[in-house]
């Protein structure tokens, strides 16, 4: 029995031996923490934003399909400007008199005829012929002018045509004009060849005369 009680007090005190130690390894670990270092780890730059394009996807589509009334408007419009060309380039082969007798045809057509595009543009063709005794820049300009300033959707590419009519015209008037000043210029200078031939042509005559004068007077002396 005493053997038995000793025993115990053995192990007793082990087991007391083992569960200070315990205590005392659990506090070193609380006030000491063990320090882990550890590496940054390298992250890849985010991107900057990416610049705000701007672009005709963002705004509202103003696409549509083209409805068959529409392409045969373009398709009249075509034709029309055919024939346009035709006729321009016929009535550059005219004389003033066949000029004339055209002007004479279109005037036959009646007011509601010529507020169609195509009559307008025909009328501006004839009053701005390079041959026709009628000629009126002015007038074709005006016209031309006003077809280009309309605002009706139809009629878009014989606008265009008449744009490029009303921009010939300009520069043949700006051509005439220069050609108007060099011949101004160049008959500035013939006048003043003239002139200076006629005052040469004078002191020619003089000289003649001085030199006939001293020959009577040589002849006359004893």
């Amino acid at each position: 029995m005493i053997i038995i009680k000793k025993g115990l007090f053995i192990i007793s005190i082990a087991v007391w031996g083992v569960l200070l130690s315990g205590c005392e390894l659990f506090d070193n670990l609380r006030q000491e923490p063990e320090t882990v270092t550890t590496e940054p780890v390298q992250t890849a730059p985010e991107p900057e934003p990416a610049t705000v394009i701007e672009s005709f996807y963002e705004e509202p589509s103003n696409w549509r399909p083209v409805l068959p009334h529409e392409l045969d408007a373009h398709f009249e419009e075509s034709e029309a400007l055919l024939k346009l060309m035709r006729y321009s380039r016929r009535i550059k082969e005219l004389t003033p008199e066949e000029l004339n007798q055209e002007y004479q045809a279109y005037q036959a057509h009646t007011k509601e005829e010529k507020t169609a595009v195509n009559m307008q543009l025909q009328h501006a063709l004839l009053l701005s012929a390079a041959e026709a005794p009628y000629r009126d820049d002015k007038r074709a300009k005006t016209i031309l002018t006003k077809i280009i300033n309309s605002g009706e959707k139809r009629g878009l590419v014989l606008r265009e045509y008449a744009y490029s009519l009303l921009v010939n015209i300009e520069q043949r008037e700006q051509a005439e004009q220069q050609y108007r000043q060099l011949r101004n210029i160049l008959k500035k200078e013939i006048d003043r060849r003239e002139l200076l031939e006629q005052k040469l042509e004078a002191l020619k005559s003089i000289e003649e005369s001085i030199t006939q004068r001293q020959n009577k007077t040589e002849e006359s002396a004893p």
